[in-house]
């Protein structure tokens, strides 16, 4: 049988520490050539129209055997860049009925090979990413940071405070983002949701100065973290490879980033690689305010012991999430599908719907 599952169901499967927990190993075994992730592929079809946007076929396949799964996550969406206060931020656009987006988690028996669970991307492609920063954030912050300067006030932002959250004792948390009204809103709901101050302030000079932490959790294609703006002892985060400028980067004591495959496989019908902002004037590996990460340790290696983290209090420290990674997935929606199994979470659909006699 295969089990479908809803993102409400995989929200209340996998609490943000259960996400940390699974990933750790996960990473190991990716370090230890004992899993395998292998880059993203992104095909995309620029569209007619008055205003830049492109149809994006996006996959991620891995295999786990650990847990006996593999995985492929897939998306189908439509893209379009638009400037934001200054920085050009990337927004899908929801055109599946009832103004819906459309991404799927497909999980797989290594040992009978038939899809044994089937879920929408949207909760878990939020957690696991939380999740990784907050894994970097256990290493790599000081015990004793309690404060946080968070940029954006999005989706992936209420992921990187539940992660932060459980990985060091915070007390307060300032946040801004270009939408005061969207801030405001914001704060006020995860207020509310982890019993502690979230205040929403003008700049994000303001929401980082005097922070222990501070994360970047936007969708901009430019920096929105300055070099002036870095003090000591501070850890630094990021969920993308554009939001801490090239001072930052190159002035953080510790640099740790998610993987050396700095940028996914991208195909670009016609060629012309300039209508996504993303892979213009060479993509993440040359864009300005990015460094060259092929050098740079990984997630994985600081896990495994591979590299040092944080030595001493006044180091500024600094992970970037600069390309997620389809073992993620694996990790996470093994986890998921346990759980559901063990609640009776789900439905049901045969399986022989997804298995053949024939031979392909």
């Amino acid at each position: 049988m295969t089990l479908v599952l809803n993102n409400e169901e995989v929200e209340r499967l996998l609490p943000i520490e259960v996400a940390m927990d699974v990933q750790e190993p996960a990473y190991r075994d990716l370090v230890a050539g004992e899993a395998i992730s292998p880059a993203r592929r992104d095909m995309l079809i620029p569209l007619p129209g008055p205003e830049k946007s492109v149809y994006e076929f996006k996959s991620m396949p891995a295999v786990y055997p650990r847990k006996k799964v593999a995985v492929w996550r897939v998306n189908s969406d439509f893209l379009t860049w638009h400037n934001r206060a200054g920085t050009v931020r990337r927004e899908k656009v929801p055109k599946a009925p009832g103004n819906r987006h459309v991404g799927l988690v497909l999980l797989f028996s290594m040992e009978t090979g038939e899809l044994i669970s089937v879920f929408p991307d949207g909760v878990i492609q939020r957690l696991r990413v939380g999740a990784a920063n907050g894994i970097a954030a256990k290493r790599l912050a000081r015990e004793d940071a309690s404060t946080v300067g968070l940029l954006g006030s999005g989706w992936q932002a209420g992921a990187q405070l539940m992660a932060i959250c459980a990985a060091r004792p915070i007390k307060r948390i300032r946040a801004f983002s270009p939408n005061a009204e969207h801030c405001k809103k914001f704060a006020k709901e995860w207020s509310e949701r982890l019993r502690l101050p979230v205040e929403p302030v003008a700049s994000g000079r303001e929401a980082v100065e005097g922070a222990d932490i501070a994360i970047a959790a936007t969708n901009s294609a430019q920096p929105v973290f300055e070099e002036a703006w870095m003090k000591p002892g501070m850890f630094l985060t990021s969920i993308r490879a554009f939001e801490l400028d090239r001072g930052t980067l190159q002035g953080a004591d510790i640099l740790v980033i998610h993987s050396r495959e700095s940028e996914p496989l991208s195909f670009v019908s016609g060629g012309d690689r300039s209508v996504v902002p993303e892979l213009a004037s060479g993509g993440a590996k040359k864009k300005g305010g990015v460094v060259d990460w092929g050098e740079l340790p990984e997630l994985g290696e600081l896990l495994a012991g591979k590299v040092a983290g944080r030595s001493k209090p006044e180091q500024v420290t600094c992970f970037v999430n600069n390309i997620g990674l389809s073992l993620q997935f694996a990790a996470c929606g093994i986890a998921v599908y346990e759980r559901a199994r063990e609640q009776g979470v789900g439905r049901e659909m045969p399986g022989e719907w997804f298995t053949e006699k024939e031979h392909p």
